[in-house]
């Protein structure tokens, strides 16, 4: 499920909170921009830049935006 609010990209790589407090540390993937969920935040949210990352184990995605 991905989380609607989102933050600034963290420096460096980016870990999946879900699986963090499950005791892993999973680094997640860019996802591909041009999804269908990820066109329709980019409308939403008007001239915001914002890239999603998806973990590869659990398949939660996050929102982050570009400084």
């Amino acid at each position: 499920m991905a989380h609607d609010q989102s933050t600034s990209l963290p420096k460096g790589p980016v870990l999946c909170e879900t699986c963090k407090q499950a005791g892993q540390q999973v680094e997640m993937e860019r996802y591909d921009p041009q999804a269908p969920a990820n066109r329709e935040h980019k409308h939403a949210t008007h001239d915001t830049q914002l890239q999603t990352y998806r973990c590869p184990v659990c398949e939660e995605t996050s929102l982050f935006k570009i400084d």
